[in-house]
């Protein structure tokens, strides 16, 4: 692509400024080649090229820089951050009868592209040194993006309700096959204009959906309003571990990793955490929730987590008259009774699990409940979403049960195990805002880099 501009100048003088665009990665370095041209009969006391690239800063370079007397015309490569921005080059000469000469223009960067601008002031001398690497002085943060090969453009349209900063946005990331790493180590997400990296959660196999990415908006995007300052980079063999702090990403997150629990719990029995996951034992009471109020997850949300339970015939434990085998969701705010309100994912039989609500209101007054579904020993997806009048439960991806019913009170998360001879296994749990409607989310299509 070309584009041709006049612009006048100061002493008679025109300038004729051709900015070319070198499709691909034409060179290693996100660059700029400019060109100053002039006739051989200018006599030059100075010559100062001024390099604006907006936010990232702004510096002044006297040509050529080895102290010489500056001559035209000449070459000067500027070297860039690895980011794509506009920048302003303005060139001034100061001839020795005192008069000057400006041009100017603003020109866009290209990552991992040679930018050529031609200021055509004559013809005729010799190439100045290259002498500029302004990525030395400003850097991406907190990583450059020069080494992945391909980008997708991210675009966030919020719902009525607006989406607020922090809100966790679900990507569909669908086969990177041959294109990112298989651990995808190198699938990453940044922010513009600031080229911020975001953090990310990965989803590679989840039950009854496609692959897809998790991260948090920098800022709110207003109701309506749409965010498109967001990309997924990747095809970066040596990348190193991408960030991926859940509590970045998640209104409430854990992970289990480490040896001990997060003081975002409490505690009943003797739960153990230990390669990833957390450990609610056979014939104990072991159980962990949340103080309601300060847990992040507010009344309209969703609730997810991977669990399993290691011997789904187990018997129950007999307490007061009733049996209890083990539950997962929302229960009433900090206590390890059990007794209702209860939003969950809950065994009511050997070999069973069933959706069940019981909240105490007009509609849910006794119990709303579910099919029984059939209970296995791997690790399975339950997940619970409130919104403003229902509650939908998902096992492995699939739509279980509707309960329509307000939600307006916020309840504690809970683990609970009394199965007398099944441990109740977590690898995982995450909580969101449920958007009233969550913002859509497009993926853009493949834009390659570099080769």
């Amino acid at each position: 692509m070309s584009n041709f501009e006049e612009i006048a100048i100061n002493n008679g003088w025109r300038a004729l400024l051709v900015v070319l665009a070198v499709a691909g990665c034409s060179a290693p370095r996100t660059s700029l080649l400019v060109h100053l041209d002039a006739p051989s009969t200018l006599t030059l006391q100075s010559l100062t090229l001024t390099v604006d690239v907006g936010s990232l800063g702004s510096h002044d370079y006297l040509l050529p820089a080895n102290g010489h007397t500056p001559t035209l015309p000449g070459t000067v490569v500027v070297i860039l951050p690895d980011v794509e921005k506009d920048v302003l080059l303005t060139a001034d000469a100061r001839l020795t009868d005192g008069s000057q000469l400006t041009a100017a223009t603003v020109v866009r960067s290209h990552e991992l592209t040679q930018v050529e601008v031609t200021l055509e002031l004559g013809s005729g001398g010799v190439d100045l040194a290259p002498i500029s690497d302004l990525a030395s002085d400003m850097t991406c943060a907190p990583a450059p993006r020069c080494q992945y090969a391909y980008r997708r453009h991210v675009t966030i349209v919020a719902g009525n309700g607006g989406a607020p900063a922090g809100f966790t946005v679900r990507v569909p990331i669908g086969t990177l096959t041959g294109k990112a790493r298989t651990d995808l180590a190198d699938l990453r997400v940044f922010y513009d204009p600031t080229a911020v990296e975001r953090d990310r959660i990965l989803d590679e196999t989840p039950p009854g959906q496609d692959a897809a990415l998790f991260f948090s908006l920098a800022e709110a995007v207003p109701a309506g309003a749409t965010a498109g300052d967001y990309w997924l980079y990747y095809g970066d063999s040596l990348a190193g571990p991408a960030p991926a702090d859940g509590d970045k990403v998640f209104a409430f997150y854990d992970d289990f990793s480490g040896s001990q629990l997060q003081s975002k719990w409490l505690v009943n029995g003797g739960p153990t955490v230990a390669n990833g996951n957390v450990t609610l034992h056979q014939n104990t009471q072991d159980g962990l929730t949340t103080p309601a109020a300060t847990d992040g997850l507010p009344i309209l949300s969703t609730l997810e987590a991977s669990i399993m339970v290691t011997n789904p015939a187990s018997a129950p434990q007999t307490v007061s008259t009733q049996s209890f085998w083990y539950w997962f969701g929302y229960q009433q705010a900090g206590s390890f009774n059990p007794v209702d309100p209860w939003i969950v994912w809950i065994s009511r039989g050997m070999d069973t699990v069933v959706a069940e609500e019981k909240t105490g209101s007009a509609t849910c007054t006794n119990t709303c409940s579910g099919m029984n579904v059939a209970q296995t020993k791997a690790f399975r997806r339950y997940r619970i979403e409130r919104d403003a009048v229902s509650t939908r439960f998902y096992l492995d991806g699939t739509l279980s049960y509707t309960a329509s019913d307000l939600n307006n009170q916020d309840y504690s998360v809970m683990f609970r195990n009394f199965a007398v001879s099944s441990d109740l296994v977590v690898d995982w749990v995450r909580g969101r805002v449920l958007g009233q409607p969550d913002p859509t989310v497009t993926v853009g299509a493949e834009e390659l880099l570099h080769n």
